[in-house]
């Protein structure tokens, strides 16, 4: 006996009109379960219909992921929205000391990330583990306001070992999230 499945995955990415900054990367799969905001360091060409290995290793993660909140209730994800603290779009972070640190971001990157952790469940934090100059500035204001609005939501990804993952793209099998510690400068 065989069975068919499908689905409709809705794509949806927020790009400036000169296509150099993406606001926003959002895939639902289910509009019933939850949905999971991933902030990471810089955007890639990833958009509404091209995908990109990050994204697609989140999914799969997020797919499977059953958060036990404690009191009983367990918390399934059917959506992701992936925003970024620099919004420029570059293939490697380390390509972003070329470029103005003004023009890495934007207003409407402050827009998309709030307006992105006001409509999830749980934030997780993937921005790597670097503190060069250049990124620790603008990590201290994202984790200020996460610190003072969402920090009850926020979460990183760790390894099966508990070592701090750097970023989802090289997540090993078993990682976990695991509720952000403010005081600690790992991630």
């Amino acid at each position: 006996m065989i069975k068919e499945y499908s689905s409709t995955i809705y794509n949806k990415a927020i790009f400036s009109e000169d296509k150099n900054h993406r606001y926003l990367l959002e895939r639902v799969w289910d509009e019933n379960k939850a949905i999971a905001t991933v902030i990471m360091l810089n955007p890639s060409y990833a958009g509404h219909i091209k995908v990109d290995n990050t994204t697609s290793e989140i999914i799969n993660y997020l797919v499977d992921l059953e958060l036990d909140c404690g009191d009983g209730e367990i918390i399934t994800f059917g959506g992701l929205k992936v925003v970024n603290i620099f919004s420029y779009i570059v293939t490697k972070s380390k390509e972003l000391k070329n470029i103005d640190y003004y023009e890495l971001f934007d207003s409407y990157t402050d827009n998309e990330i709030v307006k992105a952790f006001e409509e999830s469940k749980i934030i997780i934090i993937a921005w790597g583990k670097e503190d060069k100059k250049l990124y620790r500035e603008r990590k201290n204001k994202i984790r200020s306001l996460l610190k003072q609005k969402y920090s009850d939501k926020v979460f990183y990804f760790i390894n099966p070992d508990g070592s701090p993952s750097s970023h989802p793209s090289i997540m090993q099998n078993g990682s976990k999230i695991k509720e952000y510690d403010f005081t600690s400068k790992d991630i």
